[in-house]
């Protein structure tokens, strides 16, 4: 889709959204999610602790998990990435894959 601002928030077990020009919001979901965007932001909370993979051109990413959950946070481009076998390391919950050219990139607990 292209030109939008994506707000999905709803109780479901997975997200996958897609977006040329605009900002990317998902909440409320209890599973993994995939977010893509050229220009906009990204913002994901999440009710458990599952994986995400979220890129972004210009905008800032910003990824939220519930209390207690740890997050392996990795950038695309390391080799782990690149052939899709991005590891779990034994003391993480989940692993999150955020990229932004030009934005900054936070993953907090709340």
């Amino acid at each position: 889709t292209a030109g939008i601002d994506l707000h999905l928030a709803a109780a479901c077990r997975g997200a996958q959204v897609t977006v040329t020009s605009g900002s990317v919001t998902v909440r409320g979901v209890d599973g993994p999610v995939q977010a893509h965007t050229t220009s906009g932001r990204i913002d994901v909370a999440l009710l458990g602790a599952h994986d995400v993979h979220a890129e972004t051109v210009s905008g800032r990413i910003k990824v939220s998990l519930p209390a207690g959950v740890r997050a392996h946070v990795v950038e695309p481009g390391v080799a782990a990435v690149d052939d899709g076998s991005t590891a779990r390391p034994s003391d993480a919950d989940c692993v999150v894959v955020a990229r932004s050219t030009s934005g900054r990139v936070s993953v907090t607990n709340r």
